[in-house]
């Protein structure tokens, strides 16, 4: 009998911790519209946008330094990435992000494939223009 009645002091006990769990793991939101996926964005400078790979931010969209050709020095202000641009999408932004400030730039509205022929450049598929 005895055996019995510690079974059933246990699983009470048992019910009322589990119940207590449950009481105090739920908890009421305090921000009513909590973004569910926050930006956490390295500061840099980075490319995004549909017509490459790198849809959202991502370290892999992300400019390095690159190197001076001439001394073989890291050159701070002199940035490089290859990315595929796919064409005929709606292209890509270079985006420089400081802190909570992101500079979205783009092609300006005089952006247009060159269609001169006595550039010293690639003749085909050539685009020009400034950034805004």
């Amino acid at each position: 009998m005895r055996k019995h009645n510690f079974f059933k002091l246990s699983l009470t006990a048992f019910a009322l911790l589990m119940g207590l769990a449950v009481t105090f793991s739920s908890c009421k939101k305090d921000d009513p519209d909590p973004d569910p996926d926050p930006d956490i964005v390295l500061d840099g400078t980075y490319i995004k946008g549909a017509g490459t790979a790198l849809i959202e931010y991502d370290t892999k969209g992300m400019m390095q330094i690159a190197r001076n050709e001439v001394t073989q020095e890291d050159r701070a202000s002199l940035l490089e990435l290859y990315v595929a641009v796919k064409g005929g999408s709606d292209g890509f932004n270079i985006i420089t992000v400081a802190g909570d400030v992101k500079t979205i730039m783009g092609p300006g509205s005089d952006f247009a494939e060159v269609t001169e022929t006595d550039v010293d450049e690639p003749k085909d598929g050539l685009w020009r223009g400034s950034i805004v």
